[in-house]
C-alpha cells in the first residue's frame, strides 16, 4: 500500500514518526529507524510524507535479472521429518480424548493465562508443519536477485512459551537464511516473577538450541524495564534492528514456506512500498489452521 492510502492517518502517524524519533535519540542507532523501509503483518505508513525510508531501488523496472536458485533460499533451520500421528502436523487440530481431572486442570489455567487452550499448545511440536495453502503458481515462481535482508521484531508480554518459541521455529524453518538478518525479541515487561518460563529458561532455549546454530545473537532478547506498550516496544526493536527492511510479527504466528520473498520483491521493487501478507487463521480451541 502507498502513501496516499493512509490520508486520513495523518496526526496519529506523525505522533508515531515523533515517537520513532524518540526512541531512537535514547543512545540507540537512529539510522537504523529512519532509513529502512517496513514490511509486515502490523505497520503504519506514510513514508513519503515524512521521508522515514531512503532505501534505494534494488530492482529496475525493464532491466534484466538473475534469479535466486532453490539452493541459495534454503530456510535457516531444516525443520525434522513430519509424521501424521504427531499432534497438530500439516496444521490440524489437537484435542485431548477424555480429558483427566488434572488435564482439565490445565485446559482451564490456560485459559485464565492466555485466552486460548495452552494445555494442546504445549502438546504440539514447536517445529510443526503446516499444510502448503499457495496456489500453484506461487510455489513454481523465481524470485529475482537481488533482495533486501530483512530484521524480524516480535513484542511479547507474558506470553506463552510455547507459541513464542513455535513462532521463532516457524519463521527460522521456512524464511531464507540469505534474506535474515536477525529476530529480535521484545519483552514488553513481562512479569518473570509470575512467569519464570519466560526469563532464563527462554534465554538458555534460544542460546542452547538456536544461537548455537544460528550465531551468537542471531535472535536476541531486549528486556524493557517499564512496559512501553505494542506501538513503542515495536520501535524500540526497530532503533537497534541491522537488517535493509523491518518485518513485524505477533508472538503468535506461523509462517508458511515462501512467505518472506514475495514482500521483500516488492520494497526491492519500491522500497516506500510498505506490505502486508496474506493472514490465514489459528483456532484458538484446537490450534488447527482455518
Amino acid at each position: 500500500m502507498r502513501a496516499e492510502d493512509y490520508e486520513e492517518e495523518d496526526e496519529l502517524l506523525k505522533e508515531e514518526y515523533e515517537t520513532m524519533q524518540q526512541v531512537a535519540e535514547r543512545g540507540q542507532k537512529k539510522e537504523n529507524v529512519n532509513e529502512r523501509p517496513i514490511a509486515g503483518a502490523e505497520i503504519f505508513g506514510q513514508e513519503k510524507m515524512f521521508g522515514l525510508f531512503k532505501g534505494r531501488v534494488l530492482l529496475e523496472p525493464g532491466v534484466p535479472h538473475d534469479f535466486y536458485s532453490d539452493e541459495e533460499l534454503q530456510s535457516c533451520l531444516r525443520k525434522p521429518l513430519p509424521r501424521k500421528s504427531d499432534p497438530g502436523e500439516f496444521g490440524k487440530g489437537y484435542v485431548p480424548e477424555n480429558p483427566t481431572a488434572d488435564e482439565k486442570a490445565q485446559i482451564d489455567k490456560g485459559w485464565e493465562r492466555h485466552g486460548f487452550n495452552e494445555f494442546v499448545c504445549n502438546r504440539i511440536a514447536l517445529t510443526r508443519h503446516l499444510s502448503d495453502k499457495r496456489p500453484s503458481k506461487c510455489m513454481s515462481k523465481r524470485w529475482k536477485k537481488p533482495l533486501p535482508t530483512t530484521s524480524i521484531v516480535i513484542v511479547f508480554h507474558n506470553e506463552a512459551t510455547c507459541t513464542l518459541l513455535r513462532t521463532v521455529y516457524s519463521i527460522l524453518g521456512t524464511t531464507p537464511k540469505i534474506l535474515l538478518t536477525e529476530i529480535i525479541l521484545v519483552d514488553d515487561k513481562s512479569e518473570i516473577d509470575k512467569r519464570p518460563e519466560l526469563g532464563v529458561t527462554l534465554e538458555q532455549t534460544i542460546l542452547d538450541d538456536i544461537n548455537s546454530k544460528m550465531g551468537e545473537n542471531f535472535v536476541k532478547i531486549i528486556r524493557q524495564p517499564t512496559r512501553l506498550g505494542l506501538i513503542q516496544a515495536r520501535l524500540a526493536g526497530a532503533a537497534v534492528a541491522k537488517g535493509d527492511t523491518l518485518t513485524f510479527l505477533d508472538a503468535h504466528c506461523e509462517c508458511f514456506p515462501g512467505w518472506a520473498e514475495p514482500l521483500l520483491e516488492r520494497i526491492a521493487e519500491d522500497p516506500t512500498r510498505v506490505m502486508t501478507p496474506v493472514i490465514e487463521v489459528l483456532y484458538f480451541m484446537s490450534t488447527s489452521l482455518i
